[in-house]
């Protein structure tokens, strides 16, 4: 995490979340997120978080929604987590913005996904594009763990993959989301993507990932994947 996030003791819960740390989950979550520091770690579990968010006071609430940047991942975890609640999508987006230039590894991101967020929402696709289009690493990354988590099957659309190579994939976390969403547009979407992979429409690496991780799932049956492992 940069220099500027890190602000020890931000909000009022932070004794709270430390009374739950664990050493080796500590260690155990630098290591799965290696963009941030470890001394923005504190090293509290999920579950934990959740049931934690559950028991904040409005103030509480308010508090970690209007203080940016946080110290730790916990207080960007907790603030995802009140997010998430969000009903109204205006409301939703708004508070994603703000969040986002703040979010420093996948764990935030993937976390993140307001109630107001719909399959097929036309309000949340402007965001997504708009979003496609940042200098941010981890900005670009949730538009599209988005579009892979609410617009593929009956929602896919033709112009979505074709708005993620319009994106900068050069950055690790980035190419690791696209490959994502195209492994997994492999068993939703197959007939509309595989011309993709097939005309090595993707950047190389994200091209072999994309294979990789579709070679790896249960989902995909192994005639389809004798024909990918060809296409490597």
């Amino acid at each position: 995490m940069s220099e500027k996030a890190i602000k020890p003791e931000a909000t009022s819960v932070y004794s709270r979340i430390v009374s739950y740390a664990e050493e080796g989950y500590a260690r155990f979550t630098e290591a799965l997120n290696p963009t941030l520091s470890p001394d923005s770690i504190i090293g509290v579990r999920v579950p934990t978080l959740r049931k934690i968010v559950r028991t904040l006071t409005e103030y509480e609430r308010e508090e970690l929604l209007s203080t940016l940047p946080h110290g730790y991942l916990e207080e960007y975890l907790l603030h995802i987590f009140i997010i998430n609640g969000i009903k109204d999508i205006g409301a939703a987006s708004a508070a994603v913005d703000r969040l986002l230039p703040y979010l420093e590894s996948w764990c935030e991101t993937d976390c993140l996904l307001p109630r107001a967020y719909k399959k097929g929402c036309p309000e949340l696709l402007r965001d997504i594009y708009r979003w496609l289009k940042s200098s941010s690493e981890f900005t670009v990354r949730y538009a599209i763990v988005l579009l892979m988590k609410l617009y593929l099957s009956e929602s896919f659309d033709s112009s979505y993959p074709e708005a993620i190579l319009s994106a900068d994939l050069s950055s690790y976390y980035v190419g690791m989301a696209a490959a994502w969403y195209f492994a997994t547009a492999l068993f939703t979407n197959y007939a509309e993507v595989i011309g993709y992979i097939e005309n090595r429409r993707l950047p190389e690496d994200i091209h072999r990932k994309a294979i990789r991780k579709a070679l790896e799932s249960y989902r995909i049956s192994p005639e389809t994947k004798a024909y990918l492992k060809s296409l490597i």
